[in-house]
């Protein structure tokens, strides 16, 4: 099979997504892992998103529940936050978004037979995510794993291939 030509944006991103784990490594001891990873996610670097939500609905506990939120807005004066975690962490204490993904607890969509899109349409909608496009995942102890994300303007396809296997790495982190 022939390589294939990556783009620039590609190259950027696999390094970004091949970097995570030691990064993630360095501080593993930390409560709020998962509002890292969402941010390296999200970073220009990676799949420059404006805003995105991850949440975990677990039918086993008939909950779904939001676990990290993240906006470009409110981070947007926020540089290396992981040679900083003390001062990411305080930041991401007073994040609005964050607090409201967070405050999200309803019962599992997998477990009560709703209809998936339309309970993902109606977080997105509460969450004011224009646009909203979602990505769901399984995850270990038969939890899925949900990313609803603001469409960026610039065009997604290009990143489909790779964004489950970024999103995985949020599957690593504890949650809290």
């Amino acid at each position: 099979m022939e390589p294939k030509n990556l783009t620039v944006e590609e190259i950027r991103l696999l390094e970004s997504l091949s970097s995570l784990p030691q990064k993630m490594l360095a501080v593993h001891g930390i409560s709020n892992l998962t509002e890292f990873v969402l941010h390296e996610l999200c970073d220009q670097g990676c799949f420059n998103l404006d805003k995105a939500a991850y949440l975990i609905d677990n039918p086993d506990f008939d909950c779904l529940k939001g676990i990290a939120g993240y906006s470009k807005s409110e981070c947007s004066n926020l540089s290396d936050v992981w040679n900083q975690p003390d001062k990411f962490s305080e930041h991401m204490k007073c994040s609005n978004f964050n607090n409201i993904v967070r405050q999200i607890h309803e019962s599992s969509v997998f477990k009560s037979g709703k209809n998936y899109e339309s309970t993902v349409n109606e977080l997105a909608k509460n969450l004011n995510l224009d646009k909203a496009v979602y990505y769901s995942w399984p995850m270990k102890h038969n939890n899925h794993g949900i990313l609803i994300i603001q469409r960026p303007n610039n065009n997604l396809s290009s990143f489909d291939q790779h964004i489950l296997k970024g999103l995985s790495f949020l599957a690593f982190c504890p949650v809290f």
